[in-house]
């Protein structure tokens, strides 16, 4: 489970990254559109430079993140499972023992 847990905090890690590196291509694009807005106004051509930034944003597949979150849920249901088993099995052996050693009257 602790591995799954890492696999989703790298996942998360990855996407963070990802989305920084598209709200940075989209400012960049922006600014692009601007400076050919303007020499266009001014009557200017546009050139090599201001078309360079035309680069298409990433995409990045988010369904192994799903998978793994999943994997997370049904391994902690699966110990919820377990644990509770085992705690009920617990409080009735800690009863019989109670009964056993308590005094009679």
């Amino acid at each position: 489970m602790s591995t799954s847990i890492d696999e989703l905090l790298q996942d998360q890690n990855k996407f963070s990254y990802n989305q920084r590196q598209v709200q940075r291509l989209k400012q960049q694009q922006q600014q692009q559109r601007q400076k050919m807005e303007a020499k266009l106004a001014n009557g200017e051509t546009a050139d090599d430079e201001t078309t360079s930034v035309r680069r298409n944003i990433p995409y990045l597949p988010r369904m192994d993140a799903y998978l793994v979150a999943h994997k997370i849920t049904h391994y902690s249901k699966k110990l919820r499972t377990m644990i509770g088993q085992s705690m009920t099995k617990m409080f009735e052996v800690d009863a019989l023992c109670r009964e056993q050693t308590a005094p009679s009257l």
